[in-house]
């Protein structure tokens, strides 16, 4: 099992080649791919989206990867890591969501490394 940060799924989108075969490979062999529905909202929210990367997103999201809700147990959790940490928040969501399944982190992101007992995949 896997969490992946939005610079994870932009990578992925933009067919870098690491980056893609850790993915499929992971969706191939059944290890569960986890993706923070903010994660899709940062995702929709790139400045460089358009009608085509659109639906490569669709259709990505419809491949077997796990799509996990921000709720209030994970609203909570994230308050937590936001006050001990002081990163974004969306960050915090997202270090909440793969602690709450736990999975490591999938990120380019250096700031994860201060969220406590979160595992980092620098991918």
């Amino acid at each position: 099992m896997i969490a992946v940060d939005t610079n994870i799924v932009i990578a992925y989108l933009g067919d870098e080649p690491s980056v893609v075969n850790r993915i499929e490979s992971a969706v191939s062999s059944g290890e569960t791919v986890i993706v923070p529905t903010v994660v899709i909202a940062e995702t929709f929210a790139y400045p460089y989206i358009d009608e085509a990367l659109t639906t490569r997103i669709h259709n990505w999201l419809d491949t077997g990867v796990m799509i996990k809700s921000f709720d209030l147990p994970l609203a909570e959790r994230s308050a937590t890591i936001r006050r001990a940490t002081k990163i974004k928040l969306t960050d915090c969501i997202i270090a909440a969501t793969a602690l709450a399944y736990g999975a490591p982190l999938a990120t380019r992101d250096q700031q994860f490394k201060k969220v406590p007992d979160l595992t980092i995949l620098a991918w």
